[in-house]
């Protein structure tokens, strides 16, 4: 959850700079737990149980497995990815473990399921449940919140809830993409975003970063009319009007 971070930032001093993921209710819920999974000499995982106003680190095997990344499963499930194991848990005590399907290097959340992503393709699931590989090669880029990605042949591959919908195109460069029930954005390397019209992609216009260093667009969310691009070292842009101006 990119945008929670942003959020948290606000209020509360994760104990690090080097934040590898962040986890959280979407509806950024302080009486529930907030994850961060920190970089440093070993991976630490740290919980708050007050919306981020004190944070305290959690020990146990999970962390010898080298964990890498981590999402957030609807009912507060927290996913880790190791070396070899997913692990998840509910109360940050009580682990469990399976082997990791195929090479995974990324996790994120869509709607109920997992999405595990690496170089022998994409699996989708349920940790402790059955996965099914859904490609079989590593996507250029992997939505949050909902299944949706850039193909590594330059395809948009995305679910509603309704099966698997393919787009043919993509717009050049593209670094970020979101679904919603309505709508599929794609945000670019040039500080463009772009809307999916059923069939052809609209120009949501260029972010005001758009054409400086790190002002690429690295993540997209959306409800209803709002929608907001969060770049490289600026802060996240928001559309009031359904992506008409920035």
């Amino acid at each position: 959850m990119v945008f929670a971070l942003f959020a948290a930032a606000a209020w509360a001093h994760i104990p690090h700079d080097l934040v590898r993921a962040f986890v959280a209710p979407a509806n950024l819920d302080p009486t529930e737990t907030w994850w961060a999974l920190l970089e440093s000499q070993a991976p630490q995982l740290w919980r708050s149980d007050d919306g981020g106003h004190h944070w305290e680190m959690v020990h146990g095997d999970h962390m010898g497995d080298q964990p890498t990344d981590a999402a957030m499963l609807p009912g507060g499930t927290l996913v880790l990815k190791g070396r070899e194991y997913l692990w998840w848990t509910v109360d940050g005590v009580n682990w469990e473990r399976e082997l990791l399907p195929g090479t995974a290097t990324k996790l994120n959340n869509a709607g109920d399921a997992l999405v595990v992503a690496g170089s022998d393709g994409v699996f989708v699931g349920v940790p402790g449940e059955r996965f099914e590989r859904i490609a079989d090669s590593q996507p250029r880029v992997l939505g949050e919140g909902a299944l949706a990605m850039v193909t590594a042949s330059g395809t948009v591959v995305f679910d509603r809830g309704e099966g698997l919908e393919e787009v043919p195109s993509v717009p050049a460069g593209a670094t970020a993409v979101h679904v919603t029930v309505d709508d599929l954005f794609v945000g670019t390397s040039a500080g463009a975003v772009w809307r999916w019209d059923g069939n052809d992609w609209q120009s949501c216009g260029a972010l005001p970063v758009a054409g400086l260093d790190h002002g690429s667009v690295v993540a997209l969310a959306a409800h209803g009319a709002l929608l907001v691009a969060g770049t490289g070292l600026y802060s996240p842009y928001a559309s009031i009007d359904g992506c008409g101006s920035w």
